[in-house]
């Protein structure tokens, strides 16, 4: 069973290896047997601090000063099938939802004319090009932001 009792932390780590963060101490039984190493760090843990004994806390996640864990410093990388495939598939989605409206419009043209034009005080002439131009911008939007990346990496 874990101990509950309070433990201070150990010496802190060269300030070249990791600035402001506290590493454990090897001889510090609560961390295990892989503490100590002076690539390890756990932030938010300052030298002088007292903390309880874990008994349900996760694992320290890595920071960024944690050369094992085999972060390399330059983020996260997207690879052009990952970028491809979301693209496809948000013009897919664009594309279904405006035929969607498009169909709808169609079908429903007078009782959307007449619910616009008392909603918003127009004509149902002028709701009707409104409900054009819409859906005119939208396709313009789908091109330009889904299809067209998309076929530019589908070029590449």
């Amino acid at each position: 069973m874990p101990s509950t009792q309070a433990s201070t932390p150990g010496p802190s780590a060269s300030p070249a290896s990791c600035p402001g963060h506290w590493t454990p101490p090897v001889s510090d039984p609560e961390f295990g047997a892989n503490s100590g190493s002076e690539n390890t760090c756990f932030p938010g843990r300052f030298p002088g601090r007292k903390t309880a004994a874990r008994v349900a806390e996760p694992a320290p996640r890595p920071h960024i000063c944690n050369r094992n864990a085999g972060f390399s410093g330059k983020g996260a990388v997207i690879t052009q099938e990952a970028l491809s495939a979301f693209f496809g598939w948000l013009t897919v989605l664009h594309i279904g939802l405006f035929t969607l409206s498009a169909i709808l419009l169609m079908l429903m043209h007078d009782w959307a004319a007449g619910l616009h034009a008392r909603l918003f005080g127009l004509a149902p002439a002028d709701v009707s090009l409104t409900f054009y131009r819409w859906l005119g911008t939208y396709k313009i939007m789908i091109f330009a932001t889904a299809l067209g990346p998309w076929l530019a990496l589908q070029l590449i």
